[in-house]
């Protein structure tokens, strides 16, 4: 049995985050509930970045007999680090990688790992740590001699409430610059599927929740224990059902949480899925923040990426949403997909400005496994061994069948150009002001700045 796990999210490259990883502590939560005499720790990289002295430092302190790394597309480079210096620190410590990366594309991963946990991870490494046959433990691939075997897949958990709350008393906490705000997952999984989505692959387009009392049940230890004040529902979309939210929206009412915390959420625009009354009840509930993926306003486009959301159902949610006083309303927008000519970017520029959202637009990004990697792969532009740090969604990583890499990154810079002259003139009259708005835009200028460079050398 492994008994002494150590679980770590790689930082990213040239960038710390500020909020918590997610999947590492539920991980974490279900490893100490299933073997109450193990012991686990986390490490967040990507909160205080990565040295080999300091990795190697945690590996003699620790000694753990597993090494359990989350990865996605970005910290990839970092999660390669990681294994090389364990590896030359003890070959006998079993590496084991989980997360969207390693469940797209895990005969890569294997590279630098002994085992790859494909899509949902807790039962899978519980039976790692327990000591399973590898054969036996479905949901993993593994090298088997010079072979890569892929174990069958593992069943979804259909009830998420048997997986005890998040181990963030393993975080710190108020060291996060989120701090006092934080995340929780209501939901796991969206029934949609986009074409530069990594979700669908994951998730298999199937949702699973958890009970409505297990999610308030957890906001209210959340701001009991570590005085929260603010909670962002992370889920792909909250109203996977109107009457889900509203449900959501009544328990926390009836504890009175809307009086301690503010909220925000993610929602899928389709009329079927929203209402006036269901914005209503979110602005009583103290839901200051909705956020949606727009992607585009071109018709064609949308088409293309299997959207399937009218963009006349999105100018109704913005209308609905403002008209119930809901404080922000953001939009995500990409440009540089497959298909979109300059004039379809256009498009998504008069929509951005007769239409009363805060914008946010990013680069599409061919994130392994998706379809528009595969469109992208199969027309020959992405050729060469990927550099893994420039998948970051402000980079060009490829030129697509209507634009290229430099076409893509002049109108990525003006649409965030035009993102922060409308944010200038919409949010003038709330709490971040001139000097909170100048700050993100020196934020985002350096984003466009690194990927000028990166285009440079990409050249």
């Amino acid at each position: 049995m492994k008994s002494r796990v150590l679980l770590v999210f790689p930082a990213y490259d040239g960038l710390l985050s500020e909020t918590p990883p997610v999947g590492i502590t539920y991980i974490a939560s279900y490893v100490l509930q299933k073997l109450p005499s193990s012991q686990v720790k986390i490490i967040d990289c990507s909160k205080d970045g990565f040295s080999e002295e300091s990795w190697l430092k945690e590996l003699n302190d620790f000694q753990p007999d597993v090494v359990g790394i989350s990865v996605q597309t970005l910290n990839y480079p970092s999660a390669r680090k990681i294994t090389r210096v364990t590896r030359q620190y003890d070959p006998d410590i079993l590496l084991v990688m989980g997360g969207v990366n390693a469940t797209l594309d895990p005969e890569e991963c294997l590279k630098h790992c002994d085992i790859v946990v494909r899509g949902e991870g807790e039962k899978s490494f519980l039976e790692i740590c327990q000591g399973a046959k590898w054969e036996d433990i479905k949901g993993i691939s593994f090298k088997n001699e010079e072979m890569i075997q892929h174990n069958e897949p593992r069943e979804r958990i259909k009830d998420l409430d048997e997986i005890p709350f998040r181990a963030e008393h393993l975080l710190d906490v108020k060291g996060y610059k989120f701090y006092p705000s934080w995340n929780l997952i209501g939901s796991r999984g969206c029934p949609y599927a986009c074409t530069f989505c990594c979700s669908p692959l994951v998730w298999k387009r199937v949702v699973n929740l958890r009970s409505v009392k297990n999610i308030v049940d957890e906001m209210e230890d959340l701001q009991a224990k570590y005085d929260i004040k603010h909670i962002d529902i992370c889920d792909d979309m909250v109203n996977i059902s109107q009457q889900r939210t509203f449900d959501i929206c009544h328990e926390i009412i009836a504890r009175g949480l809307h009086n301690k915390l503010t909220f925000a959420c993610s929602m899928r625009a389709n009329r079927q899925l929203v209402s006036l009354e269901l914005f209503q009840k979110l602005k009583e509930a103290n839901f200051i923040k909705v956020c949606l993926g727009i992607e585009s306003a071109s018709k064609k486009v949308c088409a293309l990426m299997k959207k399937n959301l009218p963009i006349a159902d999105v100018s109704r949610f913005i209308r609905l949403a403002r008209k119930a006083n809901i404080q922000s309303v953001e939009g995500y927008l990409i440009v540089g997909n497959w298909g979109e000519t300059l004039w379809d970017v256009l498009k998504t520029w008069r929509f951005a400005i007769f239409n009363n959202i805060e914008p946010s637009f990013s680069i599409c990004t061919p994130f392994p496994g998706t379809e528009f990697y595969r469109l992208q792969k199969s027309n020959g532009y992405l050729t060469k061994e990927p550099d893994w740090a420039n998948f970051n969604q402000y980079t060009p990583i490829a030129r697509t069948d209507k634009m290229s890499r430099l076409q893509i990154l002049l109108v990525y810079f003006v649409s965030v150009l035009l993102c922060h002259t409308l944010l200038l003139i919409r949010t003038r009259k709330l709490k971040y002001g001139p000097s909170g708005l100048l700050k993100s835009v020196f934020a985002r200028m350096t984003t466009v700045t690194r990927a000028i460079k990166s285009l440079y050398h990409a050249a």
